[in-house]
């Protein structure tokens, strides 16, 4: 099997449709989302769509699809509330409850492989084990009572890759292939489709080979003056879209 695993969508309908069209000479037989497919950009309701149309084998929810069923006030920064209401307000009840009913916290798959949207320990708490190396020590120790040699995730927007070994829990940046073979238990972060933080604006999103057992890191380039003038239009902060071209 050959998994197209992507995430941080964030209603980049732009981004999304370069990644899918990259991805269709890899051989891939199924998707599968870390999360955050809403929330920020212009188009939730075509991403959803078309998320909707692929041959998905794992979604799991993160902290902009629990925004969502949120009631009350957001715990939230100003932006990703301004995103979160443009959401709601453009998502249709069919939409919104195929989200509901299709997303889990976190996800078991092949070859003791996991997928959650920030950590395989407590996967709604939304903390960044890039910037902790205590929630990456308590991530692993739950992975390793499970059985998960392999954890998928996204949520910090920027490619990683994070093994137990000898020297604790590193984090590496700039892996573009991993074997698994050699280096598990590991965690590791494909990055934004929609809206990359690593200063490369580039969409990111990775491929894993069962077979192999190995894993392609990838960037793709797309339209992001397109997906910069809808955001403009439909009336969200200007910040979420000059924030695209220095991927930030």
């Amino acid at each position: 099997m050959r998994y197209l695993i992507l995430g941080d969508i964030h209603s980049n309908l732009e981004a999304f449709k370069a990644v899918l069209k990259e991805a269709s000479d890899m051989d891939i037989d199924k998707v599968v989302c870390t999360g955050d497919l809403i929330g920020y950009g212009a188009d939730p309701s075509k991403c959803v769509q078309l998320m909707m149309s692929q041959p998905l084998e794992i979604y799991v929810a993160g902290n902009h699809e629990a925004a969502i069923f949120q009631t009350g006030e957001l715990n939230l920064n100003s932006l990703a509330a301004k995103g979160i209401e443009h959401t709601k307000e453009n998502l249709s009840d069919d939409e919104s409850n195929w989200i509901f009913s299709t997303a889990f916290w976190k996800k078991e798959f092949d070859n003791k492989c996991a997928v959650a949207h920030a950590s395989y320990y407590y996967p709604n708490d939304f903390v960044y084990l890039k910037y902790n190396q205590d929630e990456r020590m308590h991530c692993h120790r739950a992975m390793k009572e499970d059985d998960v040699d392999v954890l998928f995730i996204g949520h910090s927007h920027s490619p990683s890759i994070m093994p137990k070994d000898y020297r604790g829990y590193p984090v590496y940046s700039e892996v573009n292939f991993i074997d698994l073979n050699k280096m598990k238990p590991c965690i590791i972060d494909v990055g934004s489709v929609g809206q990359p933080r690593d200063g490369d604006p580039r969409s990111s999103f990775a491929v894993y080979d069962t077979e192999e057992n190995s894993v392609i890191m990838n960037r793709v380039d797309y339209d992001i003056e397109k997906a910069a003038n809808k955001i403009i239009e439909a009336g969200l902060p200007k910040r979420l879209a000059t924030r695209l071209e220095k991927g930030e």
